[in-house]
């Protein structure tokens, strides 16, 4: 019997922290005030159970090339802790807790759902067909703000496009530091991450222009709803957050990359919910 704990180390489940904060962002530039509790509720349930379903995939996806990484030699999947029976038994009832909150946010939720789905169990495979894996997880992690928007409003409006892209390109950005981690692998298996293909100076490169659009697109997304003092606050910190983050990441000194990843990346998601919050 796999235990509970080892199967959330699996799909570490605690980087759902990332995404779930945009959601309510979306749901705050909807609302424009503050949430009731079911829509709550059910935002919360969709968002888990799309980041564990979209996990799990990943996990059970990528296992013959986890296999063969040293990096993930002591994962659960690698080393038989979890069975894979147990992983695809997490992600069908994943996607079942996620239609049910779209089914129960409005319609426009419930229809959208399967391309949210169609994007998650998509990208294992897209660094295995080109450089653009790091913009599409991007892309797929900025369906938490447009998820959030549409469950305030039922529709879409003409402004979210600027959150999307933000945050689409501040993934973009740290999954392509992220994948430093791994230039011989990938390239040892013909995978296709910007690192490996362009080398270590390079990707840093894409990915500080990356983060330099996000900061930017944050802060007019701010603008373009009328976000003032709090937004603007949380933009600044989050500026210097990625400043940071860049500064203790070179081609030649990589150690630290955890630490940027999800030290930095996390506290900036948090940040800027709470500069959301602010504005109410």
């Amino acid at each position: 019997m796999n235990s509970f704990s080892s199967i959330l180390k699996l799909i570490k489940f605690e980087h759902t922290v990332f995404a779930l904060p945009f959601a309510f962002v979306g749901l705050i530039a909807g609302l424009r005030d503050y949430p009731d509790v079911k829509t709550t509720c059910l935002i919360l349930f969709a968002m888990i159970g799309a980041r564990t379903a979209a996990m799990g995939l990943n996990r059970l996806i990528d296992y013959p090339y986890d296999k063969k990484n040293p990096r993930s030699k002591n994962w659960g999947l690698v080393t038989g802790v979890v069975k894979k029976k147990s992983v695809w038994i997490l992600v069908f009832a994943s996607l079942m807790i996620l239609g049910y909150a779209a089914k129960n946010l409005n319609d426009l939720t419930w229809q959208l759902a399967p391309i949210a789905v169609l994007l998650l169990s998509m990208y294992p495979f897209t660094k295995r067909w080109g450089v653009f894996c790091h913009f599409w997880l991007g892309a797929t992690l900025a369906c938490a703000p447009a998820g959030g928007f549409i469950a305030a409003t039922g529709g879409w409006g003409d402004k979210v496009y600027l959150i999307c892209l933000a945050v689409t390109f501040w993934v973009a950005g740290f999954d392509i530091l992220y994948s430093l981690q791994d230039i011989k692998f990938d390239k040892k298996m013909k995978l296709y991450s910007i690192p490996a293909i362009y080398g270590a100076d390079k990707a840093i490169s894409v990915s500080r222009i990356l983060h330099f659009f996000a900061a930017l697109l944050f802060f007019l997304f701010g603008s373009a709803f009328d976000w003032s003092q709090g937004w603007i606050i949380a933009c600044v910190l989050m500026f210097f957050l990625l400043l940071w983050q860049h500064s203790i990441i070179s081609a030649n000194n990589i150690e630290r990359i955890n630490a940027a990843f999800f030290s930095a990346n996390g506290w900036i998601s948090i940040l800027l919910l709470l500069g959301a919050f602010m504005t109410i």
